[in-house]
């Protein structure tokens, strides 16, 4: 029995089996190449560290909750602020944070690089040193809201494809940092 051009064109659709067949060949294919062409972006993006990032918990950092008011839509931008921008709004400077922060396959040079310039000094420290693959959560749900509020400081809780997250901002000068960011065990929070 030997195949001709056409008889090899005939064969996927001779019968259901010969069809489901094929096309579960041309699906592994096709996510064969989708990981060999993801996979070829990070590759020159450096050594990660394996070190967490540790954050303080709601009671260290927030006081007099009040009740949760809802901040603007969360926007993921490309670039973060410069230092001289000063951004007035905490919901919106963690919503930036939190979208840049859930996007762990970046290069760790570009996640790096979208979240501190967000972050305080001592934060940033702790943020140099994590790595991004680390992150538990890959996208941003819905809009983040206010959990708790004082002279200086906010807390934010925004959820994420795996839970919610705390996050956690100092006014410093004209800008709002973060401060912070851990799960929210309150509502089942990423781990």
């Amino acid at each position: 029995m030997s195949l001709r051009g056409q008889d090899l064109w005939r064969w996927p659709l001779w019968s259901w089996k010969h069809f489901t067949i094929t096309c579960m060949v041309l699906a592994a294919v096709l996510v064969g190449i989708g990981r060999l062409q993801s996979s070829g972006a990070d590759s020159g993006a450096g050594s990660p560290t394996t070190r967490a990032v540790t954050s303080r918990s709601v009671s260290e950092s927030a006081t007099s909750p009040t009740p949760a008011t809802q901040s603007k839509a969360l926007i993921p931008t490309a670039t973060a602020p410069s230092q001289s921008e000063s951004i007035a709004d905490p919901g919106e400077v963690s919503g930036q944070f939190v979208a840049g922060w859930a996007r762990p396959y970046d290069p760790p040079s570009e996640w790096r690089g979208r979240l501190l310039p967000l972050s305080t000094k001592e934060f940033a420290a702790e943020l140099s040193k994590t790595d991004p693959l680390r992150v538990p959560a890959t996208a941003v749900v819905g809009e983040g809201t206010e959990v708790a509020r004082a002279a200086n400081s906010r807390t934010m809780r925004h959820t994420t494809d795996n839970g919610g997250v705390l996050v956690f901002l100092k006014r410093t000068g004209s800008r709002w940092l973060v401060s912070g960011i851990a799960p929210d065990e309150s509502a089942g929070g990423v781990p």
